[in-house]
Formats: structure tokens, C-alpha cells, sequence
């Protein structure tokens, strides 16, 4: 089942005004680490429970701030409050300046679980580029399952940047997806950038003759 995501159809928590919202795109324009702020949508009681593929693209400006996004949790709210008070998600960060340097961001795979946070990072991503993702979940490998996120430097999805992988802590139906989430932690930053073209895929696709269905390769 391919579903491709509408923006205008998640609610948005947005105080501070700095988050745009059209039916394929979320632009952030100096997103703050330390507000609450998110876009997202009840898919109903466990509506993620198996394997799945989830595909986006991003593009971060310069600026010195993070965002999670193409996230899924079962409490609405931002991420650190989650992952403070014990709650399971997974998803990608996208981190802008720091390590890296000027000119530069990376994405994280991330997973919460029991207050314990898991994570892979990239290597250092051009701002000002678009990149192509596919996040997945995939419950047959190992104990729990294990998520990987596949970087693409092509809107074919064919040159491959970086491939990320965290192996589960626990398997974990989900309730809620995120197309954007903040931190709302004790960190200064802000996150200039977006997220556009959000398809949801369940189960995970198994080829790439399957994400040509999507993508029309």
C-alpha cells in the first residue's frame, strides 16, 4: 500500500509561527531546538505494526539547529519530551552546523526506547543540496528488527551517499507520524530547511521495480 502523504492534513503546532506547511512540502525558517513545534497525523492504534518504507526528500540552509522529521511515535508532543518521559519513536534528525562546519549537515537515524536513544550518523552533507531518503523498518532482521535510512544524491533514488542502520531495541507498534518534529531541549540553535514529496509504503518496498511505482523509474 502506497500512501502519499498531504501536509495540509497533519496538524500543525506552531506557536512561534516559523513552520510552512503546503499539501507535498514543510519549510522551516529558524526552527528553534529549545520550542515546540510539529506536524503531524493519528494514523489510528498501531497502524504501524510490521515493516515499512517511508520516502522523503530534505534540504537544510545553513544555521546551527536540529530537526527530527519522518518520525513515528505512539505520544504527540516533541521528542525530547518523549524521550524524557520513557516513550518509544524512531525517525530521522537532521543537524545543521556543529562537527561538521559551515556549509555542512548531517542526518542521524535515530530510535528511543526506555530512555535509551540510538543512533547512526552520516557523514557530512552539502546544505543547499537536495537529498533523497528512504527510511525503513525491517522486523525479520535480528531480535527486534533493525531501521535503515539510505541516502540518495538523485531523485532516482540511484547513487547512493550513505546507508545508516540501528538495530532495534524492542519491537514497537506506532500510532502517530510526524512530518516535522522539534527537540524543545536546553540547546541554542536554530534549523533552516525542508521536507517535500513524503510517501509511506507498507510493507517495506522490496525492490527497486517497487519504488518505481512511486518515483516512475
Amino acid at each position: 500500500m502506497i500512501i502519499p502523504e498531504d501536509f495540509t492534513t497533519y496538524t500543525e503546532v506552531d506557536p512561534n509561527n516559523r513552520i510552512t506547511v503546503v499539501s507535498s512540502k514543510i519549510t522551516l525558517s529558524g526552527v528553534s531546538n529549545e520550542e515546540d513545534g510539529f506536524v503531524y497525523k493519528d494514523m489510528g492504534s498501531a497502524f504501524f505494526d510490521g515493516d515499512f518504507s517511508f520516502f522523503f526528500e530534505v534540504e537544510s540552509m545553513n544555521g546551527t539547529g536540529g530537526i527530527v522529521i519522518a518520525s513515528i511515535t505512539n505520544v504527540v508532543g516533541e521528542w525530547q519530551g518523549i524521550y524524557s518521559a520513557g516513550g518509544a519513536g524512531v525517525g530521522v534528525e537532521a543537524t545543521q552546523g556543529g562537527p561538521s562546519g559551515e556549509g555542512f549537515f548531517k542526518l542521524q537515524l535515530r530510535e528511543m526506547n526506555s530512555g535509551i536513544l540510538t543512533v547512526h550518523n552520516s557523514t557530512p552533507l552539502l546544505t543547499g543540496f537536495t537529498y533523497f531518503v528512504i527510511f525503513t523498518r525491517n522486523e525479520s532482521v535480528g531480535s527486534f528488527g533493525e531501521i535503515k535510512a539510505f541516502i540518495y544524491s538523485d531523485s532516482s533514488r540511484q547513487t547512493l551517499v550513505d546507508e545508516l542502520t540501528v538495530a532495534l531495541a524492542e519491537r514497537v507498534d506506532f500510532r502517530y507520524v510526524y512530518g516535522v518534529q522539534t527537540h524543545n531541549f536546553s540547546h541554542s540553535g536554530t534549523f533552516f530547511g525542508f521536507i517535500q514529496n513524503f510517501f509511506l509504503e507498507l510493507p517495506l518496498a522490496e525492490s527497486s521495480a517497487q519504488q518505481g511505482v512511486i518515483f516512475g523509474t
